[in-house]
């Protein structure tokens, strides 16, 4: 019952990040690109800020939990011998680098915006919200048998 509920956790977190991005990149940002508006941008970081990092967080913490299922041995995790163990790393992989763009995203880049420099957060919130479809993609092969 314990890994059911894991996985449903998981799932949640991962549609609350994902969905939160690609409400970010398809709606906000293109509003405030149309508009020339850098504070269309702040407020939705800000309040989606509140929830999405802690369910990437969350997604995180669940995702360690049901690898270890998966492969008992942390070090078998990195040893490309099998879809399980080579999606496993990827995924670690994608989450650190989402990590590390939204991070970067919140204290360097949407400070600095401006209403007439609005492309570097554009970057970053488009490729945010592909890396983590991709890591969705990969969290179903899961279940599919790979990619």
């Amino acid at each position: 019952m314990i890994y059911e509920i894991t996985i449903i956790l998981h799932i949640l977190f991962a549609c609350v990040w994902t969905g939160g991005y690609i409400i970010f990149s398809a709606v906000y940002l293109p509003q405030a690109l149309k508009k020339k508006d850098a504070e269309v941008i702040r407020t939705y970081e800000k309040s989606f800020g509140k929830i999405g990092i802690p369910a990437l967080g969350l997604q995180l913490i669940t995702g360690i939990i049901l690898a270890f299922r998966y492969i008992p041995n942390f070090f078998d995790w990195f040893s490309f011998s099998n879809f399980i163990s080579t999606n496993i790393t990827l995924k670690l992989i994608l989450i650190i680098i989402i990590l590390f763009l939204a991070h970067y995203l919140k204290l360097k880049i949407t400070p600095k915006m401006s209403n007439d420099n609005l492309g570097p957060a554009s970057f970053y919130i488009i490729l945010i919200a592909i890396m983590s479809i991709v890591l969705v993609l990969i969290g179903t092969s899961f279940r599919f048998g790979g990619l």
